[in-house]
């Protein structure tokens, strides 16, 4: 609804308005209210017969008549025709004077109809659905401004279109109307001019034998030549050797299909740098449909080059004669519709903003990017399009275009219809009315989701070198404690080795020297003997140890009741025991309440329980050393339980390691030797000290045969 205070100080306006009208009635309403407020003229331009005959049914013709008639205002109607319509408008002419109507050619192809009045208002109606009886259903969305700016151009527009139509009445009064519509197409020449002209990506304009016939200045900049020197070569100059039959292959499909693919074309430059350009583009048709060349669009694909729009004011000389003037009107209604095509077409995403940000304008690209159609991008704010991360940075940007009508470079996370969110580079030029005044800005985005891909994997493979760097500082460290390892266990396997065979060499020369029975001698025999098991022994653990180290330890399996090879090595213990310990005060006990049946390795559990034993009596003076079997569910656990000194808290940790015990009488294999043995069982082996008095009690587990 517009109130009559704001009609009446229609001429006292400090601000403009632009407003949204989703409601088709409401916008009806608003229609009717600006008629019957309008003091001087009224313009109304339907674009399809249909338009005009729902109007009429609706009773705006009339009311229009009504205005005309009462208060001797001026009404204008463009709108194509029909016989009805021809029909009617003679009618009208006839009865009102101040009532005009004019027949357009249906030449430039639209969906909306303007409402101007008094040059101060204007509506702007969306068609809908054309084919629906009713306005109503017909409408889509309005656009109601009392903009200056705005407005104009609707006048503008309005105008244009009624002199050119009256040319077709009047050749003498026509010159100065069709000039001024030549003017607003040369201003809409400009524009798109100015768009390839000083758009970020490379264009040029080629016939169908590769010749340049055109070029933007980023084309021949980037190619580092001047434009003069660029047109007229041959596209291969421009291209690398590595391209050159992509682009013929290219070329000839193009001239067949006159479709052009979308492929990474290699250029080189005059100073014989090659680059990579992602090409796309359209196809040039003449006034036949022949096809006479194309218009490509290249994007550097090495950097992102800055790029301004520059306004070129352009001068056009008007012919004399209607024939000419006419000519100058088709040439520049087809300037339009290839720049256009430009616009629409290119791999850019290209959006027209007001100073507010309101989009007006968009191509394809833009709005399938951001998962819109165009008639819902057109009309959104570049906020509603802009991730929240980039918000701030987007309101800056704007600000400070504002000041200094220059676009500022800057990278923008864009938002998609879905949420989705992308990075982009974006850069621009401002748009001015024909007054200079700032009007908004036409803007390149270009979608950075694959360079913003390979920084994160390159972030990536960076971190993952500098784990890995933190990884052989690691491994270095644990290789330098396995050489000192390897040199500990060398010297001691060497120390082992040679208490063993200093006895054996000096009691043997001892023995040749003697004279007489040798049975005299046996303790000197025994002492060769026993030096001899220990040396067996040694190399016994060494060579186990290399086994166990590469993996090359060997498991026989065989069918064995454990609680009887303990006993049978009971025997062996006593023995071992009252031989060599005779100072020792120690009992060995077996624990086991009845047969256990394990597969396993025979001689290596011997191995593991002999191990075991020489470990417990080595650190037990007095008391006893006992051997428990026990069966539970599928595992079988032996323990040996001694009443020793227990196992130092310092030594414990490290237990099971090779040379964590040595002594006079071991290498400190033994146990590492052991739990490896287990392990290759499926079971697991381990040891502390006892709770309840003295010593330690080393415990192991096997799996059991059912």
């Amino acid at each position: 609804m517009i109130s009559r205070r704001h009609r009446i100080n229609q001429t006292d306006r400090s601000q403009h308005m632009i407003k949204i009208i989703e409601d088709p009635h409401k916008a009806l309403k608003v229609g009717v209210d600006l008629i019957e407020s309008a003091e001087k003229e009224v313009l109304v331009m339907f674009y399809t017969p249909n338009a005009f005959h729902r109007q009429e049914k609706m009773g705006m013709i009339n009311l229009l008549k009504k205005i005309a008639k009462e208060k001797n205002i001026s009404i204008r109607i463009l709108t194509p025709k029909d016989d009805t319509i021809k029909e009617l408008s003679g009618q009208i002419n006839k009865e009102c004077d101040r009532f005009n109507i004019r027949f357009m050619q249906p030449v430039l192809q639209s969906k909306i109809s303007i409402l101007i009045v008094d040059k101060i208002y204007s509506l702007i109606v969306e068609l809908k659905d054309d084919l629906k009886e009713t306005s109503h259903d017909a409408m889509g969305i309005s656009l109601y401004s009392d903009s200056t700016a705005s407005v104009s151009s609707y006048v503008s527009i309005f105008e244009s279109l009624w002199i050119t139509l009256e040319l077709h009445e009047n050749i003498k009064e026509s010159n100065k109307k069709l000039h001024q519509s030549n003017f607003q197409l040369s201003m809409a020449e400009k524009k798109y001019r100015n768009l390839y002209e000083n758009s970020p990506s490379l264009l040029r304009s080629i016939t169908t034998e590769g010749i340049l016939i055109d070029c933007n200045n980023a084309y021949a900049n980037a190619l580092g030549y001047s434009k003069e020197e660029a047109i007229g070569m041959s596209i291969y100059d421009h291209t690398a050797e590595r391209s050159i039959e992509d682009l013929k292959n290219d070329l000839e499909k193009w001239k067949e299909t006159q479709q052009i693919s979308h492929m990474e074309i290699w250029m080189k430059r005059k100073d014989g740098m090659i680059f990579p350009t992602l090409l796309t583009g359209t196809s040039l048709l003449d006034e036949y449909g022949k096809l006479i060349g194309r218009t490509v669009a290249l994007l550097d694909m090495t950097e992102i080059h800055k790029a301004r729009l520059k306004i070129e004011e352009r001068g056009t000389r008007l012919q004399q004669q209607y024939g000419q003037l006419e000519k100058s009107h088709e040439l520049l209604v087809a300037t339009e519709k290839k720049y256009r095509n430009l616009y629409e077409n290119s791999p850019s995403l290209l959006r027209s903003i007001t100073t507010e940000g309101i989009l007006i304008d968009c191509n394809n690209a833009y709005a399938n990017a951001l998962g819109y159609s165009k008639e819902e991008a057109i009309g959104m704010s570049i906020y509603d399009h802009t991730a929240e991360r980039s918000i701030e940075d987007m309101k800056q940007n704007m600000s400070e275009w504002k000041k200094t009508h220059n676009v500022p470079q800057i990278e923008i996370w864009l938002k998609r219809k879905d949420g989705v969110t992308f990075p982009s580079l974006l850069t621009g030029t401002s748009l001015f009315d024909e007054h200079g005044n700032l009007i908004g800005r036409t803007l390149a985005l270009t979608d950075l989701t694959e360079m913003h891909k390979a920084r994160l994997k390159i972030e990536e493979r960076e971190a993952r070198l500098k784990e890995q760097f933190e990884e052989l500082k690691i491994l270095n460290k644990k290789l330098e404690i396995q050489d000192k390892m390897q040199k500990e266990f060398i010297n001691v396997a060497a120390h082992e080795l040679r208490t063993p065979i200093q006895p054996i060499i000096g009691l043997a020369e001892a023995l040749r020297c003697k004279k007489g029975d040798i049975s005299s001698q046996t303790h000197l025999i025994d002492i060769i003997i026993k030096s001899g098991k220990r040396l067996q022994r040694v190399s016994e653990n060494i060579l186990d140890v290399t086994k166990i180290e590469s993996n090359t330890l060997k498991i026989h399996k065989e069918m064995i009741n454990l609680r009887e090879m303990i006993y049978d090595l009971f025997q062996d213990f006593q023995y071992h025991l009252q031989s060599n310990y005779k100072e020792k005060d120690v009992q060995i006990q077996i624990l086991a309440k009845e047969d256990i049946f394990v597969t396993a390795d025979r001689a290596r559990l011997t191995q593991v329980m002999i191990n075991l034993f020489h470990n417990a009596i080595k650190f037990t003076d007095k008391g006893t050393i006992a051997i428990s079997i026990e069966k539970t569910n599928d595992t079988v656990l032996v323990k040996v339980k001694d009443t020793g000194t227990g196992i130092s808290s310092t030594v414990l940790p490290h237990l099971f390691t090779k040379f964590s015990i040595k002594s006079e009488t071991g290498t400190g294999l033994g146990l590492f030797i052991s739990k490896n043995i287990i392990e290759a069982h499926g079971g697991n082996m381990w040891a502390e000290n006892n709770t309840e008095g003295n010593g330690a009690t080393f415990t192991f587990t096997i799996p059991c045969t059912l």
